[in-house]
């Protein structure tokens, strides 16, 4: 009996030397002083060059630059695994046979690391057009409208921008900007989604309405939807009034229309037995660049009105006053 419990008492001193021995030598599980290598982190893509193609195009080489690219990187591109080369961590090249922009769509791509460098990207499209220009879309005038018998169609020069809510290059060259189906002069104001058309003193000489189009030329392309541009009988929104001293002339300081741009000046005789007033000719500008006309006042010798303008929305330091001439025969502003 003795002995077993000796040989038992042996054992137990054993086990407790090979727990010591494995906890020594880093056996079991890891420490909180040892932490799991932390993954690798997934490829992204930031540009492809080119982004689009024609249907039935070339064979060509397609380049994807972006970060944490690495040797074994394979690019996707429209499900399909094209021959992939590893340029650099931020750049891969791909060999896109014409089989894969037989038509047109838009291929998704993708890089794609090993699964302990990162997994897959978010994928990026790649558009492929049919190569002939759209059919434009135009959402905006600026401005819409205008007083009749202005010289100026907003006020300060006699240029209509045409804006398309498109701005995926939905304008092609040779877009032209159509007044009542008729060309105007047209040119991009910059942007790939604006034109700029020169309209004349003589298209807003008569209160009415006139059908903007904007048409792109073949191969491809035709007439927009139209928009409204609007001829005002006169002007809107007065903001100030003034009476001359003599009581003969009424200037109002207005807005040229509910949508247009810079401020006018109308004027009025005054009929002394009813006070009725009779509008004398088209309003003036009042030469300022703003958006709205503020206030009028006309000087006690009757001889000239002043009218000043807001300045812009963004900018109020350009507000100005427009001094201007008046003679009893003439009531108009003659700047």
């Amino acid at each position: 009996m003795k002995s077993e419990a000796v040989a038992q008492r042996k054992l137990a001193v054993l086990a407790i030397l090979s727990l010591v021995f494995i906890a020594a030598c880093g056996g079991g599980a890891s420490s909180a002083g040892n932490p799991a290598p932390s993954a690798s982190p997934a490829p992204i893509i930031s540009t492809l060059s080119p982004s689009t193609a024609v249907a039935g195009g070339g064979a060509f080489t397609l380049t994807i630059t972006g970060t944490n690219f690495v040797a074994a990187s394979t690019v996707t591109f429209g499900g399909a695994a094209p021959t992939t080369t590893f340029v650099s961590s931020t750049e891969l090249t791909a060999a896109i046979p014409a089989s894969s922009i037989a038509s047109t769509g838009r291929m998704a791509v993708t890089v794609t690391n090993p699964v302990s460098s990162g997994g897959t990207s978010t994928p990026i499209d790649f558009t492929i057009t049919s190569g002939a220009n759209p059919v434009p879309t135009i959402s905006v005038l600026a401005p819409s409208c205008a007083p009749a018998g202005e010289q100026f169609i907003d006020a300060v020069d006699n240029q209509l921008t045409v804006i398309s809510s498109d701005t995926g290059g939905i304008f092609a060259a040779g877009s032209v900007v159509r007044w009542n189906g008729s060309d105007r002069p047209t040119a991009s104001n910059g942007s790939v989604n604006a034109l700029v058309a020169q309209i004349s003193a003589s298209d807003i000489a008569t209160a009415g309405t006139a059908s903007v189009t904007v048409f792109n030329p073949p191969p491809g392309g035709g007439t927009s939807n139209a928009l409204t541009f609007t001829i005002n009988t006169g002007a809107v929104d007065p903001q100030s009034i003034a009476l001359d001293p003599a009581g003969k002339f009424v200037y109002a300081a207005s807005l040229g229309c509910n949508t247009g741009t810079g401020g006018y000046v109308s004027m009025y005789t005054v009929n002394p037995t009813t006070a009725a007033l009779t509008s004398v000719g088209p309003p003036v500008s009042t030469y300022g660049y703003g958006v709205y006309a503020d206030t009028v006042t006309v000087d006690p010798t009757g001889k000239f009105a002043y009218a000043t303008n807001s300045g812009d929305y963004w900018d109020t330091a350009l507000a100005r006053m427009a001094p201007s001439r008046c003679t009893p025969s003439t009531p108009r502003p003659e700047p």
